[in-house]
């Protein structure tokens, strides 16, 4: 358990990896916004993309992840 948690933090902290996580952080702070968690563009072409405000990218960055 403890090696697949040290496997997910590294993940999370390389930088092409951290673009879906916010994805995925912002979908739920906006339920209705960024659903397509496996193609990011998908939200783009629907019109479902949230963007980050300022006390967003706070928050993200309070949860290492900005």
């Amino acid at each position: 358990m403890a090696v697949r948690a040290r496997f997910q933090i590294r993940l999370v902290q390389h930088s092409f990896c951290k673009s879906p996580v916010r994805h995925h952080y912002l979908h739920h702070r906006y339920p209705d916004k960024n659903f397509n968690v496996a193609l990011l563009a998908g939200d783009y072409v629907f019109g479902t993309m949230a963007k980050a405000s300022d006390a967003d990218w706070q928050a993200m960055k309070t949860e290492g992840i900005a």
